[in-house]
């Protein structure tokens, strides 16, 4: 991520921390959706509001407010007692008004409110078996009586529906706003198994869709209720987007220096292979005499720079056959082929061994740059050089180094 898009995003997230400390209240059915939105995004505690305790004490008079009793009912679970019961007498009074009325001004229609008193009910544990019977049937039959609504109110009602194990039909809709989306990562993060079946825009990445557009359109000001499920949205998928990011480069880095150390084992393998020929009077030599003693150096001399060498992963199938490489660093994305040369296995053998492994490997996703080591002591390979440089390949997604050693003898 570059610094321009890091400090788009920096202050579009300082132009809504603002505006949203601006209009936090209480008590108000949008704040405490704001306080539990901004608390699932792990960035409540960017606000100074929110650490404040609500006096319930002081609203007491009022509970039979739908909007009130909605308040309380995102955080009633955690109240004292007395606290518990007055909220639950005052849901009960609250059955005796009209759920669906014409003119659509109850709480049912406004989602927010909705989803404050489905909190409560679900959280509360002083309500009678009536009035929860009588809130199922609400929202049983809430589902029919929404109507033509946007977006954001019916995905809203329809969790409300969800937290009382109430299915509603996901909806179908366009054209959704930057809040919209927002309120979507929301709830793939807050119930995943309720938001797969209605996620908009079918499998496309939501996270890149909402920061690109938060970059390229702005972030919108509203209300408190959206700034807040924008902000916490946009923090954690910037925040993701900058980690992998930093992992990328981290990644490329790692595998870039991985691959000059294996250079260097690979060049002077054969000075290492020497000297394990010089032992003391009346010791036997140690003698590299096939691939798989060239395997056994190679292993101890990676073991030396490396924490994780894994020998003889198994890749994916290729030409109908699983095969194994000779050793993966999986943190650095470089897989090692080993091969010895011997009588029989020439340049043009060798060449076909080699491109036959770049094809193997380019689509094993742990690979991003294959070296193959040709150990050459007797000098089978005639044109080193040239098998090198043929077989070598440089790229944006997968590498093939190739080094032959030693050259002549």
């Amino acid at each position: 991520m570059t610094e321009p898009l890091k400090f788009s995003i920096a202050a579009q997230l300082k132009t809504l921390r603002e505006s949203i400390t601006s209009n936090l209240s209480w008590p108000s059915p949008e704040t405490e959706f704001a306080r539990t939105v901004l608390s699932n995004f792990g960035v409540a505690s960017h606000y100074e509001f929110f650490a404040s305790q609500r006096d319930l004490g002081t609203i007491a008079s009022r509970m039979q407010e739908a909007p009130i009793l909605a308040a309380v009912g995102f955080g009633v679970s955690n109240a004292d007692t007395k606290s518990q019961e007055l909220w639950a007498k005052s849901v009960e009074r609250l059955t005796t008004r009209e759920t669906f009325p014409n003119d659509r001004v109850s709480f049912f229609y406004r989602p927010i409110e909705l989803l404050g008193i489905a909190y409560g009910v679900s959280g509360c544990p002083h309500l009678s078996p009536a009035v929860k019977k009588w809130f199922k049937t609400t929202l049983q039959i809430g589902e029919q009586k929404m109507g033509d609504t946007d977006y954001w109110s019916f995905e809203i009602s329809r969790y409300s529906a969800f937290l009382h194990n109430i299915p509603w039909r996901p909806g179908h809709f366009h054209d959704l706003s930057i809040e919209d989306v927002a309120l979507s990562l929301w709830l793939e993060k807050r119930a995943p198994g309720f938001a797969k079946p209605g996620r908009p825009n079918g499998g496309e990445d939501l996270s890149a869709m909402f920061l690109q557009r938060c970059l390229l359109e702005g972030v919108p000001s509203r209300d408190v209720a959206r700034e807040a499920i924008v902000y916490g949205a946009l923090h954690c998928v910037a925040e993701k987007a900058l980690l992998a990011h930093t992992i990328r480069v981290q990644s490329g880095a790692n595998c870039t220096e991985a691959r000059e150390i294996i250079r260097a084992i690979c060049q002077r393998f054969h000075l290492m292979a020497q000297q394990l020929k010089n032992r003391r009077t009346g010791q036997a030599p140690l003698l590299l005499q096939d691939e798989y003693d060239v395997q056994y150096l190679m292993h101890g001399l990676l073991k030396l720079h490396f924490d994780d060498v894994r020998p003889e992963e198994w890749c994916p199938s290729y030409a109908g056959r699983a095969s194994r490489v000779d050793f993966l660093l999986k943190a650095e994305q470089v897989v090692i082929e080993t091969k010895m040369t011997r009588k029989g296995l020439d340049d043009r053998k060798l060449g076909e061994e080699l491109t036959l492994d770049k094809a193997k490997y380019r689509t094993n996703k742990d690979c991003r740059t294959l070296i193959c080591f040709v150990y050459d002591p007797e000098g089978h390979c005639k044109n080193p050089t040239a098998l090198e440089r043929d077989l070598a390949e440089s790229g944006p997604d997968f590498n093939v180094i190739v080094v032959v050693a030693p050259k002549g003898s």
